[in-house]
């Protein structure tokens, strides 16, 4: 990917961070997925009181695009307003796996940024018996 792709896809997740519903731990996330279409499509992290029922900004935005017909991601940068770096829970690892085995995810804040391939972040994933 491009210096100017990833720069895209980390200011397309700040903007979906501000959507986000954070009561408990107060820190927005957002995401944003680069389809291989190159179609980009967000999410951001929704809290719940019963923190059971809260979704992060990975999921939301990978489950997002599948509702929408885009089955296959090409990259995925995660955003975080807090000083730490948003790596992603192990939902969301299994979930970019399913779709983009290869996918670039880039993990960043306003300090630093970090890159991975998905595989990398879940070894030994499922993949069916295709």
């Amino acid at each position: 990917m491009s210096e100017d792709e990833i720069k895209t896809l980390i200011e397309k997740a700040k903007e979906f961070s501000n959507f986000s519903f954070v009561p408990v731990s107060s820190t927005a996330q957002g995401a944003c997925v680069l389809t291989d279409e190159n179609i980009l499509i967000g999410g951001c992290n929704v809290e719940n009181l019963d923190l059971s029922c809260s979704e992060d900004a990975v999921s939301v935005a990978v489950l997002k695009a599948v509702s929408e017909g885009q089955t296959k991601i090409k990259a995925i940068a995660v955003y975080s307003n807090s000083k730490n770096l948003p790596y992603l829970t192990t939902k969301a690892r299994s979930l970019v796996c399913q779709f983009g085995k290869n996918a670039e995810i880039i993990v960043a804040n306003d300090y630093k940024k970090e890159m991975f391939k998905a595989f990398e972040l879940l070894p030994f994933a499922f993949e069916g018996d295709d």
